[in-house]
């Protein structure tokens, strides 16, 4: 796990990024030749360092922060005592009031130079949150104290394993993770994680040349995170390398260049080389793309989300690709494959220009449980046109990079034929299938606003909208209606419970209601719920021959298919609550 290497060139700038406004409440100093167990020693795993040689190969391996199962190791370097009649280290480590527990708080010092690395070693007691703050004591004013110059979150599950939950979580802190993540992205100008982009710059230490920011992406992007990844050492050397990720995180849809130059950077010199992100922001500031990509998502053709996948399972999409040139047409064909979902495809989005460009997922090789959608052969996109156009979405962007979208459906079950309708209603507190012998008195329905717009008539709606009457439960209906809701333009439920709608490879749909059966208590059949009500089912009760109970389903209050005296007194209380 990753957090900010403390540096003077990373201190100011993570200081403005990572606010903390939390109280502080532990406070110590550790001398510098002390190591002290605060929890049960044998809980400290052997991967903790232990003296100032395994916490330097720590630091360069592992960066700032590590976690395996329900430990965490922070390492960070101490400076000097601000003066020598105050003993507390400048940077020291303060936790807010949350469930971490410390097991062990150490400092390991080089003897040679004098340098410092604390290590300490958390655990979470119970599932949360907690945060672990990294303070300059320096700071004077209580508003610079209580900024952080670093600040790691975690959450703990339900068996106390623990995650990371800050940016550093993933963003590379130190030389080893560096070396890791540039050789994934070698031949890109910036990579891109979600909504961020990285810049992963090199340059020689003790010379005037260096990297310099051209342009920020102000339009759409804010600087989020410097991670200082410059190998730490326990003496002095001369030159070396010094690794610097700058991390942009989206913040508004539209397109912005973030662009880095490098060369002499105290010296009017030539520029050596750049470093250009030409990058598309959209899905409200979720999603980047840069030049020439294509992202791959297989989604639930419901409810919109990524499907999730096995762990190494692989899904492909094949493309047909040709240019006409002079000397014949040249064509190239790659396939793409699906290792994650969603997938980002370097070099592909930029072949909308082609003369011709076709791609397709294979329809043989699909996730667990799911199907193409009813009718459909094929899906994907030929020369331009989309197959099926309810199962395929493109959304291509000026910069050259596309967003594609297979809507797969589930499997049908057995018992369910195609073009089917099942309506399904579960009671919405107990969660219990309603019993069919209660729909026979009790009437449950719903509505439906279906529209289709009017080819001939601009603006206009071809309507349709029939009431459904559920007195079966299941109900399965032969209508039309699983076709409406794949077609229609516009298609919606009139009622107060809104349903889960599953579409079906076959056609046929599942719509599951969580809903209550509730009883207006108008037995007499005047239209009103009041006081004669009650007196018409007291005489009833009673066996008075000259009442009628017009609508006794809507008196029997405690859903019993019986109208008794338990009826009477909960319309008694209906009505007193009533008034």
């Amino acid at each position: 796990m990753r957090t900010a290497r403390l540096t003077a060139a990373s201190i100011a700038a993570i200081t403005a990024m990572l606010p903390f406004s939390a109280p502080v409440l532990s406070d110590r100093t550790l001398p510098a030749a002390f190591a002290a167990d605060s929890g049960d020693s044998a809980a400290i795993p052997d991967w903790i360092p232990t003296d100032f040689a395994s916490a330097l190969e720590f630091r360069n391996t592992c960066g700032c922060t590590h976690i395996e199962g329900s430990i965490v190791c922070i390492v960070f370097e101490q400076q000097d005592s601000y003066n020598e009649d105050d003993d507390r280290m400048r940077y020291q480590l303060y936790t807010k009031d949350g469930i971490q527990q410390v097991l062990r708080q150490a400092v390991y010092t080089n003897e040679k130079s004098g340098m410092k690395l604390e290590v300490d070693v958390l655990t979470a007691a119970e599932a949360g949150t907690f945060s672990v703050s990294v303070i300059d004591t320096w700071a004077k004013s209580a508003e610079d104290y209580l900024h952080p110059i670093a600040r790691y979150t975690f959450e703990a599950d339900s068996d106390r394993s623990i995650t990371q939950t800050d940016i550093f979580g993933w963003l590379p802190d130190c030389e080893e993770e560096y070396r890791t993540f540039t050789a994934d992205n070698l031949y890109l100008d910036a990579a891109v994680i979600d909504n961020y982009v990285l810049f992963c710059l090199t340059h020689s230490a003790g010379t005037a040349y260096n990297w310099s920011c051209t342009a920020d992406g102000s339009e759409c992007f804010e600087l989020e995170a410097i991670s200082d990844c410059t190998p730490v050492y326990g003496e002095a050397v001369a030159g070396g390398a010094v690794n610097t990720i700058y991390a942009y995180k989206a913040v508004k849809d539209g397109r912005a260049a973030i662009s880095y130059d490098y060369g002499a950077y105290y010296l009017d010199g030539e520029v050596m080389e750049s470093r250009t992100a030409d990058c598309v922001v959209y899905n409200d500031a979720q999603n980047v793309l840069l030049p020439g990509q294509m992202r791959v998502t297989l989604a639930d053709y419901d409810s919109g989300r990524p499907i999730p996948v096995a762990e190494n399972s692989h899904y492909s999409v094949s493309t047909n690709i040709s240019f006409d040139e002079p000397e014949g047409s040249v064509s190239t064909g790659p396939i793409l494959d699906l290792q994650t979902n969603p997938s980002v495809h370097n070099n592909i989005g930029g072949m909308f220009g082609a003369d011709s460009f076709s791609f397709w997922l294979d329809p043989y090789n699909l996730p667990e449980g799911y199907a193409f959608p009813a009718g459909a052969q094929q899906m994907g996109w030929f020369d331009g046109k989309i197959l099926p156009e309810n199962g395929v979405t493109v959304n291509r962007f000026e910069n050259g990079s596309a967003d594609v979208t297979f809507r797969l459906v589930k499997k049908a079950p057995a018992d369910l034929n195609a073009n089917e309708t099942r309506i399904t209603l579960y009671d919405r507190d107990t969660g219990e299938l309603i019993p069919s012998e209660l729909l026979e008195n009790h009437i449950w329905s719903f509505g439906t606003d279906i529209r289709f717009a009017a080819p001939d008539t601009p603006g206009g709606w071809m309507l349709t909208g029939p009431i459904y009457i559920v007195k079966q439960n299941p109900a399965v209906y032969q209508t039309d209606l699983a076709q409406l809701y794949r077609t229609a333009d516009v298609f919606r439920f009139i009622c107060d419970d809104q349903p889960e709608v599953t579409v079906y490879d076959n056609g046929a749909i599942d719509i599951v209601f969580y809903t209550k059966l509730t009883v207006n208590g108008n037995i007499n059949g005047d239209g009103a719920f009041n006081i004669s009500d009650a007196v018409t089912l007291q005489r009833w009760l009673l066996g008075d021959s000259e009442v009628t109970v017009y609508d006794w389903g809507s008196g029997d209050f405690n859903l019993d298919n019986q109208l008794t005296a338990a009826d009477l007194t909960l319309m008694k209380r209906a009505l007193m609550f009533q008034s």
